[in-house]
């Protein structure tokens, strides 16, 4: 006699969560979202996962990726169209997302109507001496836990979507970017003022969540 297989259960899986407070919460908010969370030895670089099950509540909707300024400005267009006091929240990252960066979605999640992120490795903060390609890419884990947050859409812009060829303006940061880091990497405020403006004249948010782990950067760009 035949037997019935037993049909394997759909899993997703993040990234590894070194950090107990990461994964904590993580599993947490899985949870809450009505997702088994699970470990896998035979992943050591993808060690957590989550497998679907009958929801408590909905599971998070699909995440929308945005490439280019059009689809950008379309979709911020298409949120404000919803109504006109619609807030529109915007978290500039990296990528590489930590606790740090999941805690700001959360605020922005539980303040605005619509969240963006954007993950971009921006050249321009980079130094001469500063090593620019080996700056971690963790682009698919990342996509995994916006959408676990909830974050409605994120901006994956290429270099050439950013700094078209012949791109030459530059935003001069305030003198306090000339003091601490500023001695050491003069250049490094000017390309991180540059590209949150440029963010910023994409997205057209009305709001715009920043972490105070570099403290100097928020006070520059407030």
């Amino acid at each position: 006699q035949k037997k019935s297989r037993r049909q394997p259960q759909k899993a997703f899986f993040c990234h590894r969560l070194s950090n107990p407070l990461q994964r904590n919460s993580t599993i947490h908010r899985g949870r809450q979202l009505g997702l088994r969370p699970g470990f896998s030895s035979r992943y050591p670089d993808r060690s957590l996962f989550f497998f679907n099950r009958k929801p408590r509540i909905p599971l998070p909707q699909s995440l929308t990726i945005l490439r280019t300024i059009d689809e950008a400005r379309a979709f911020i267009h298409a949120q404000k169209q919803v109504t006109l006091q619609r807030r529109i929240g915007i978290v500039p990252t990296m990528g590489a997302l930590h606790l740090g960066h999941l805690s700001l979605i959360d605020r922005a999640r539980s303040e605005c109507d619509c969240v963006v992120t954007t993950i971009y490795v921006n050249p321009t903060q980079f130094g001469p001496n500063e090593d620019l390609e080996s700056y971690p890419r963790t682009l698919e884990s990342d996509l995994e836990m916006l959408a676990l947050h909830g974050c409605d859409a994120v901006f994956v812009p290429e270099n050439v979507t950013m700094y078209p060829s012949g791109f030459s303006t530059v935003v001069t940061a305030p003198a306090v970017a000339n003091e601490l880091e500023g001695v050491f990497r003069p250049t490094h405020f000017d390309g991180v003022c540059t590209v949150v403006l440029k963010l910023f004249n994409i997205l057209h948010a009305t709001d715009a969540y920043f972490g105070l782990k570099d403290f100097q950067q928020f006070v520059v760009l407030r």
